[in-house]
């Protein structure tokens, strides 16, 4: 019976306004304005109720008790004013948590449900003038129910109307960490306005219980009708953060869901503007328990990397990569100016640069995102095949250095820190297509052009790449030419684990045996 009047609840109601906040550490706020005008004869019924109370637990567990501060019924217009006092065991926290977590499938939209037991009661109904002169006769009242159909219901319906569409989100690498803003439309059929001056979340590493990876620190929250926005300040927690990106980055390059050994929770609301400098006495901590399920999350692929020659003696020995992807999705991200390189020892061997790049999203050219990375590199090419081997089988030898800036003047230590500690085995790989490219790409260089490059420049000859070496690797023998050729489709240079996660377009470097 309860379940059918909740299906039919839009045939004689309208709620026109819901509006939620803090009133301290423990308790939230709630006011409610409802039209009750569908009702036959609503409209002349007139009624006050000063105070009441109920409790609410879930299974089992005492959870909230909502306290009406003021009820008014007046020309068919319900207005109610209430605090929700939430209990502060540890029993509670972890019960709303385990609820958050069986929910949380329903607004990421993820793939499966966790039908828990889950059952609601309410008991201990008060209802008088004031806290102090009440009328017992509700109070032994003590009612419990399933509620797992209402979940099935609520899924149901959001599966069905898709609420919430991220729209667009703007991203800065900073030296604190990501700064975002985030805009999405918001499409519920409550006009829900929420209060908080801030909130923070965690991403914790599910290998190792509570380890926060990353806080998620929340500001100018702002939820009203139509719409969601809010400033978000992702703050990663070095150096537990790659225990997780140890995990992440090979799901990535595999093209998997990097986020399937993370989950999110860890709620808090505060009641200050600035949520990483409130104390415990600042902060409502009842949804802490939280760990929920997030979105499955994929890499972009695949990534087009396009070879394309350079003049050695004017832009050093290397080549330009043009790396191409279409970004489908909301996220924008200013990253700026950044360098990679890799060394064996106190010998640098090279690096890859790129200028003032920014992440494009969807609603910019359609995503479509192409940029011009410098690789070079500060050795003979005859020592690359020494150099490929020790990347496979001596992995310890080489180290590795990031420079990674959007401001000029302003060295991002936090990111350029988990850049050159990401795992060994997949920058050896990522080295290993980057010399491979330039390997192959040698054959045009020195079969072609090696010759004239070397009499067009007017640039002395540096001490990794002679003008004499130009001349005689032009005129090795064309069998050995065509070898090389023949390896760039016998012997492709992106290693098969790559293979989904890399294309090399060769359109650029075409070999004319003539």
């Amino acid at each position: 019976m309860v379940l059918g009047l909740v299906n039919t609840v839009g045939d004689w109601l309208v709620i026109e306004d819901v509006t939620t906040g803090l009133a301290d550490t423990t308790t939230m706020t709630a006011s409610v304005a409802v039209d009750l005008r569908k009702i036959r004869f609503a409209d002349r019924v007139r009624m006050t109720l000063r105070y009441a109370s109920l409790n609410v637990l879930l299974n089992g567990v005492p959870i909230v008790t909502p306290r009406v501060q003021s009820l008014s019924l007046e020309g068919g217009k319900l207005k109610l004013d209430t605090l929700l006092a939430f209990a502060a065991g540890a029993d509670t926290v972890k019960e709303l948590g385990a609820v958050i977590d069986q929910s949380g499938d329903i607004l990421f939209g993820n793939k499966g449900k966790k039908d828990r037991p889950l059952s609601a009661t309410v008991r201990g109904i008060r209802i008088g003038s004031s806290a102090d002169s009440i009328v017992e006769l509700a109070g032994k009242i003590d009612v419990t129910l399933d509620a797992l159909p209402y979940l099935d219901k609520a899924r149901t319906w959001y599966n069905a109307n898709w609420p919430f569409t991220i729209d667009n989100i703007q991203s800065t690498l900073t030296k604190r960490g990501i700064d975002v803003d985030v805009d999405i439309s918001n499409r519920l059929p409550i006009p829900l306005t929420a209060n908080f001056p801030s909130v923070s979340a965690r991403i914790f590493y599910r290998g190792e219980g509570d380890t926060v990876l990353v806080n998620c620190w929340v500001n100018d929250l702002v939820v009203a009708k139509g719409k969601v926005k809010f400033h978000l300040w992702i703050d990663p927690v070095f150096p537990d953060v790659m225990k997780g990106l140890n995990d992440a980055v090979p799901l990535l390059l595999a093209y998997k869901d990097l986020a399937q050994n993370a989950y999110l929770g860890g709620f808090q609301l505060h009641t200050i503007g600035e949520p990483s400098k409130a104390t415990p006495a600042q902060t409502f901590n009842v949804f802490y328990g939280a760990r929920m399920d997030p979105p499955e999350l994929f890499f972009y692929r695949p990534l087009v990397i396009r070879p394309i020659l350079v003049n050695p003696f004017k832009d050093g020995l290397g080549l330009d990569l043009e790396v191409g992807f279409t970004n489908p999705g909301p996220v924008h991200i200013n990253i700026g100016d950044v360098y990679f390189g890799l060394a064996r020892g106190d010998t640098r061997l090279g690096g890859i640069t790129i200028d003032n790049f920014v992440l494009k999203n969807q609603h910019e050219g359609g995503g479509k995102n192409l940029a011009r990375a410098k690789a070079r590199v500060t050795l003979n090419l005859l020592d690359v095949p020494g150099i490929l081997i020790d990347l496979v089988a001596h992995r310890d030898k080489f180290g590795y250095k990031s420079d990674i800036r959007w401001q000029k003047d302003e060295e991002l230590v936090w990111l350029n820190r988990i850049a050159e500690r990401l795992p060994p085995a997949i920058l050896g790989r990522l080295w290993e297509v980057l010399f491979g490219l330039l390997r192959n790409a040698s054959v045009r260089l020195f079969k072609e052009d090696g010759v004239k490059l070397a009499a067009a420049s007017g640039a002395p000859a540096n001490g990794t790449l002679s003008r004499r070496w130009l001349g005689k690797r032009a005129a090795l023998d064309e069998k050995v030419a065509k070898i090389e050729v023949a390896k760039w489709t016998a012997d492709p240079v992106v290693p098969a684990e790559l293979a989904d996660f890399i294309t090399v377009d060769w359109s650029a470097l075409t070999v004319i045996e003539a």
